[in-house]
């Protein structure tokens, strides 16, 4: 395709951006549930590409028709996800993490650091997808956290590990589409930008546990853990570019429990500004404080047992046998590689516009390997905690496996839904060539520093459009690269501004968005999600501008 057939002008690239503007002003502002804004947006889409793109309608029932295959491959992370929520909060093992974590992380504020930025993060280096989201958000939740914070929280937690995460898939999928004159170059520049949402994703959820105060306590830990995130990930991105932020993230997660037996995250604060947890969590965790310092620790653990019928480690065991069976099946090459054999895709046709935008035919689009597809993984640990809950007595004697799965289709089903809109906008917009538009519009007419600037923001825009870091880098990458030369501008450093940019967007996108939300059973409320972490987005991505044109002149 010639991109410069397509008609870079103020009309042509403000029609482009209205799905986009329609969706979130509707989400946010007037509060629409996705169901009904979503729809809204692809129609302006939809009339848009065939207006004034001049798409055929050919061509918008083969995107119509790949927007519904990428949905089927992410609503098999939801529905698994939730239905593994649900095999573990009937058996009520939530009330004995919840118990247990106190126990081995007193401080609440690092427990919910350690859950939405240090776990989350370690998920994503081995399975991206969305799948840090639908593990955190439901832990989070049954620790007793808010539910919109028990979203927005590893959203905002786990976005830095974005780009390198999922054992490299977006690196992957960058190196298939563009080349790159000097990787180690490319890895210290993406690795110095990309530290900064780390380092603001822990700072920012702090910030939302309790202002300043939580500021000045979780500082530390918060140190601490973007040290290992942010340097280990520079250091080791040369040599194993796959593992670098698992590796990382598993290093910061040793050090959270280390942080964890500190003196000083085991002294209770009676004056805590607390903003995240349920007025009934924050009820037992001052019980549990009082039973404790009444000198009735081992009275309240035997409590515990009784009460919940579990043990920390059985209540956990579900998610250590995902841990443990993804490491398996992600990590140790005989086996992905036998494992990826079967693989699972869609014919299409090629398609064009009027205006040259050519997409070519595929045997086998966005083929996937079910075997090693996160929602399998989830699949199996439900039922391996099925089986270990049902052993030990967690469900009452007239409990079903249908009980879980109804519970699970009652919040997936309008997820379903919405996962389907959204991602057909993003196809549409995609086959059209108007996200094509939104990246060139703004090459074309920055001048070379305010393009150094503005090179992270295509990438944000690229992840909000597909809810993918790794779509954003491969619609993305190859015009960056274009536009830097044109620009005299190092190829290198406008990548590490896509990779950046590319990160922090996934914040914001709606389709992690309302996984979370899907989960939580708050799929109303995806607008009050994307409003909380917006402002975090925007920010971030201004201090990375500013960065990127920070090594622009001195390099």
């Amino acid at each position: 395709m010639a991109a410069t057939e397509l008609p870079i002008t103020v009309l042509s690239w403000t029609v482009s951006s209205l799905p986009i503007l329609a969706l979130l002003l509707l989400l946010i502002w007037r509060r629409w549930s996705t169901s009904s804004a979503a729809p809204a947006a692809l129609a302006i889409g939809a009339v848009s590409a065939i207006a004034l793109f001049h798409t055929p309608l050919r061509t918008m029932a083969v995107a119509a028709g790949k927007g519904i295959w990428d949905a089927i491959f992410i609503l098999y992370v939801i529905w698994p996800a939730l239905i593994l929520y649900n095999t573990v909060e009937k058996a009520r093992a939530f009330i004995a993490i919840q118990q247990g974590i106190r126990k081995l992380l007193p401080d609440r504020l690092l427990v919910v650091l350690a859950f939405a930025w240090v776990l989350s993060s370690f998920i994503q280096g081995i399975a991206g997808f969305g799948t840090p989201i639908a593990i955190t958000s439901p832990l989070l939740v049954g620790l007793g956290v808010k539910p919109v914070y028990a979203v927005v929280l590893p959203l905002i937690g786990a976005a830095w590990a974005n780009m390198y995460g999922t054992l490299g898939a977006g690196w992957f999928a960058t190196l298939a589409v563009v080349d790159i004159p000097n990787r180690e170059l490319l890895f210290l520049y993406s690795g110095l930008l990309i530290w900064i949402p780390n380092l603001a994703g822990g700072l920012t959820i702090a910030w939302m546990y309790g202002r300043l105060w939580a500021l000045k306590r979780g500082f530390p830990a918060i140190a601490v853990i973007s040290l290992l995130h942010g340097g280990l990930q520079i250091i080791l991105l040369p040599f194993i570019t796959p593992l670098a932020v698992f590796f990382a993230s598993a290093a910061a997660l040793g050090a959270t429990f280390l942080l964890g037996r500190w003196s000083f995250y085991r002294q209770h604060d009676e004056d805590e500004p607390d903003r995240v947890f349920t007025e009934e969590s924050k009820r037992a965790a001052r019980e549990e404080e009082e039973r404790f310092h009444g000198g009735r620790k081992d009275d309240s653990a035997g409590e515990d047992k009784k009460e919940t019928g579990l043990s920390l480690a059985a209540a956990l065991a579900p998610y250590a046998f995902l841990a443990a069976i993804s490491i398996i099946a992600l990590m140790i090459p005989f086996i992905r590689d036998f494992l990826e054999q079967v693989r699972v895709g869609l014919p299409f046709p090629e398609t064009t516009t009027e205006y040259g935008v050519y997409n070519e035919a595929t045997d086998a689009y966005s083929s996937f390997t079910p075997l090693t597809h996160p929602g399998t993984l989830l699949l199996l640990s439900a039922l391996a905690g099925y089986l270990l809950f049902r052993k030990k007595k967690a469900y009452p004697p007239e409990f079903t496996p249908g009980a879980i799965i109804l519970s699970a289709s009652q919040d997936a089903l309008p997820a379903t839904t919405a996962i389907t809109a959204l991602l057909l906008i993003s196809k549409v917009m995609d086959h059209s060539g108007q996200i094509i538009i939104l990246a060139l519009g703004v090459a074309h007419v920055a001048p070379t520093m305010a393009y150094v600037g503005a090179s992270n923001f295509i990438g944000l825009i690229g992840s909000l459009i597909t809810s993918s870091n790794t779509a954003s880098n491969v619609l993305f990458a190859p015009l960056q690269a274009t536009a830097a030369q044109a620009e005299g501008i190092q190829v290198e450093l406008a990548l590490a501004g896509q990779f950046a940019g590319g990160a922090t967007g996934n914040a914001i996108s709606p389709g992690d968005a309302l996984l979370g939300a899907a989960v939580t059973g708050i799929s109303e409320r995806l607008g009050v999600i994307l409003a909380r972490a917006l402002p975090w987005s925007i920010m971030t991505a201004c201090i990375i501008s500013a960065a990127t044109m920070l090594i622009y002149v001195l390099s």
